[in-house]
């Protein structure tokens, strides 16, 4: 689980990398975009608090919320719940 979890951050990472200042300005202007609520985890003791939704490929994300002090986390996970998986 742990070499999953180290190999999902990479690919995260390597293709946020790629990510162009051009790119994110259309994401925010496209009509193609889920933008339902996701699924919120309220941490209890000032923990980040934790958000899933499926992103329309078979996959689930789970992000924690940003604490100004701290990074967000992303994990993303296959999960045959949800919509545009294969199988």
């Amino acid at each position: 689980m742990r070499k999953l979890l180290l190999a999902t951050c990479a690919v995260v990472a390597l293709v946020g990398a790629g990510c162009t200042q051009k790119e994110r300005v259309n994401a925010h202007q496209s009509t193609n975009v889920d933008r339902t609520p996701a699924e919120v985890y309220a941490m209890p003791n000032f923990y980040n608090n934790v958000a899933s939704k499926c992103d329309g490929h078979g996959h689930r994300i789970f992000v924690t919320s940003n604490k100004s002090s701290a990074p967000s986390n992303l994990i993303v996970i296959n999960d045959a719940s949800c919509p545009g998986g294969a199988g």
